[in-house]
């Protein structure tokens, strides 16, 4: 593999991370899912780098990650820096440091 093709993966999963935080705050959980493969798994880390999660395969992830969400909730995700490996053409790593504003919308009898 040489630089322009690890250049054109690493943008390629960028543009990926990119689509799974639009379908988060949209809530669109089986779209978020379907950018897994269909045993893929997911393990989101606490700010201390513990494991805060692990999800394995498209059902579990659709129904964890959209559990925080809700009626009235309105999810904020910003991604701040990556790091991706690209091993080889089919094998890549990475972390993605992100973070997530949850805020609720006030009502009348709230307010």
């Amino acid at each position: 593999m040489d630089a322009l093709e690890r250049l054109s993966t690493v943008e390629d999963l960028r543009r990926l991370m990119g689509r799974y935080v639009r379908y988060a705050d949209h809530q669109r959980r089986q779209d978020l899912a379907s950018l897994f493969t269909p045993d893929g798994t997911f393990t989101p880390h606490k700010p201390d780098g513990s494991v805060w999660l692990r999800m394995r395969g498209r059902e579990e992830i659709a129904a964890t990650v959209g559990a925080g969400g809700g009626p009235g909730v309105t999810l904020i995700h910003h991604l701040f820096s990556d790091e991706i490996d690209v091993d080889s053409a089919t094998g890549a790593r990475g972390r993605e440091l992100s973070g997530v504003l949850n805020t609720t919308a006030r009502t009348a009898e709230s307010a």
